[in-house]
C-alpha cells in the first residue's frame, strides 16, 4: 500500500496506542499484585486488540478487506442485490451482539462484586463495542453508512467513545489495586 494513513488515522492510532498502554499497564499491575487471573487475561487481550487496531489502521486492513469483499461481490454478480441481504445481516448482528453483551452482562453482574472486577468487565465490553463496530463498518449498508458516517459521526463517537471507556477503565483498575494493601 503506498497510501499513508490521514490525520485522522494517525489520531486513531495514537488513541488506541495510548489506550494499549493503559491496558498493558493493568495487565502487568494484575499479575505483579497477585489479582486473579482473568483479570491478567482480559488486560493481556484488550491489549492485544488495541495494538492490532492500532495497526489496522495504519495499514488500511479495514479499507482493504472492504474493497476485497466488494470485488468479491461484483466478481460473483450480486453487488446489485447487496442491499437486501446486507439488511439481514445487519440485523442479525445486531440481534446477536446485543443479546450475547446482555447474557454476558448478567452473568458477569449477578456473580461478582468489587469495583476491580467490574472496571475489568467494563473495559471488556468495550472491546466487544469496538469489534461490533468495526463489524458494522466492514458490512457497510447504506443507512448504516448514514448513521456512521454522515453529519453525527457515529462511527468516531463509537469508536473514540469506546476507546476511552476502555482506557479509564484501566486507570481505575490499576488505582484501586494498588490502593489495596
Amino acid at each position: 500500500m503506498t497510501e499513508t494513513p490521514s490525520a485522522l488515522s494517525l489520531a486513531a492510532i495514537a488513541v488506541y496506542l495510548v489506550v494499549a498502554s493503559a491496558t498493558a499497564l493493568a495487565c502487568a499491575t494484575s499479575r505483579t499484585k497477585s489479582q486473579r487471573h482473568w483479570h491478567f487475561r482480559a488486560w493481556l487481550i484488550l491489549t492485544f486488540l488495541f495494538l492490532l487496531l492500532a495497526a489496522s489502521r495504519g495499514l488500511g486492513l479495514e479499507d482493504i478487506l472492504r474493497a476485497e469483499l466488494r470485488d468479491w461481490l461484483r466478481a460473483e454478480g450480486v453487488m446489485g442485490e447487496r442491499r437486501t441481504w446486507q439488511g439481514y445481516v445487519i440485523t442479525a448482528m445486531i440481534l446477536v451482539f446485543v443479546t450475547a453483551a446482555f447474557l454476558a452482562l448478567y452473568r458477569a453482574t449477578s456473580r461478582m462484586a468489587g469495583r476491580r472486577n467490574f472496571a475489568t468487565i467494563i473495559a471488556l465490553a468495550s472491546g466487544a463495542a469496538m469489534i461490533g463496530l468495526i463489524g458494522l463498518r466492514m458490512i457497510s449498508l447504506h443507512a448504516m453508512d448514514t448513521l456512521l458516517y454522515g453529519p453525527l459521526k457515529l462511527n468516531w463517537v463509537g469508536d473514540i467513545g469506546a476507546s476511552m471507556v476502555a482506557f479509564t477503565a484501566g486507570l481505575v483498575y490499576i488505582r484501586l489495586v494498588r490502593a489495596r494493601p
